[in-house]
This record gives C-alpha cells, sequence and structure tokens, in this order.
C-alpha cells in the first residue's frame, strides 16, 4: 500500500520558496476574516498580525520536528539494534 503523497505528483515550488507550507502562508486569502470582521465590529484584524501568527506556528512547527530528528538520531546511535526508547 502506498502513501497518498507518494501517489501525487507535487508541482515544481514557485521561485523564492522552499516549501508549499511557506507559499500558502504568504499567499493566504484573508478577505472572509475581513468581511467578518466588518459585521462583527472587530476592528483589530490586521493581516500582518495574522501571517505573523502563522509565521510564528509553522516555526514551532518545524523546531519540534527538528528535536524529534535529533532525539530520533540519538536513540539510533544508543541502540543501533533499531530499539529506540519510548518518547
Amino acid at each position: 500500500m502506498t502513501r497518498e503523497s507518494e501517489s501525487v505528483n507535487i508541482p515544481r515550488l514557485p521561485p523564492g520558496y522552499t516549501s508549499w507550507l511557506d507559499y500558502a502562508l504568504e499567499c493566504i486569502d484573508m478577505r472572509s476574516l475581513e468581511l467578518e470582521s466588518l459585521f462583527t465590529g472587530d476592528s483589530v484584524f490586521d493581516r500582518d498580525a495574522v501571517r505573523l501568527a502563522a509565521r510564528q506556528e509553522l516555526d514551532n512547527l518545524r523546531n519540534k520536528a527538528a528535536t524529534l530528528d535529533k532525539l530520533l538520531a540519538a536513540g539510533s546511535a544508543e541502540f543501533p539494534s533499531g530499539k529506540t526508547p519510548p518518547l
């Protein structure tokens, strides 16, 4: 059985982007949020603040993944038989 991501032909990234998540973050459509804020009276909506919050969330996920990779690599070195300690 193949994973779904293995069977999809992923298009080439646009120039200047290292991942589709980075591209999506920069191109996110916030019109619906802006319209909603007009009707709810929420004047705090700020495109830059939303982008910054999303960028921070993505960066946090990447940092956690890097930490996990380091832990798994250390576990593999410590347990060469392939058995790693539970996380």
